[in-house]
């Protein structure tokens, strides 16, 4: 189902991004492999830990930073926004699409992988 942006200010588009609409819990013994794999699909929002949360702010600079939330991405990949919530960690990928609407919004470059020598 795609989500409507346009128009949207970037906590808005926050907002809209994180609601809720089917949320995936973590399973116990996930190993790393599911794990990736799981909080991998576009459109899709997870629940994990709070390690899991903590590695990925901290293994490379995020693209964007806030208050309880912060947008990553490996290279050029598309956005994956993390935000935590009453003390719950989430994550959901972006697609292309909604990166490159969150990228407008923000002030992000859409090109924000890209490195110049």
């Amino acid at each position: 189902m795609a989500i409507r942006l346009t128009g949207l200010s970037l906590d808005e588009v926050y907002a809209e991004l994180s609601w809720a609409r089917e949320v995936t819990e973590q399973p116990a013994d996930e190993d790393w492999y599911a794990f990736m794999e799981r909080i991998s699909v576009p459109g899709r929002i997870n629940e994990i830990t709070e390690d899991a949360y903590c590695c990925f702010l901290n293994c490379s600079p995020p693209k964007l930073l806030g208050k309880a939330r912060f947008c990553w991405a490996d290279g050029d990949a598309p956005l994956r926004v993390f935000w935590t919530k009453n003390g719950r960690y989430y994550c959901r990928q972006l697609t292309r699409q909604e990166t490159n609407h969150v990228c407008d919004v923000s002030g992000l470059p859409r090109e924000y992988g890209m490195h110049l020598d």
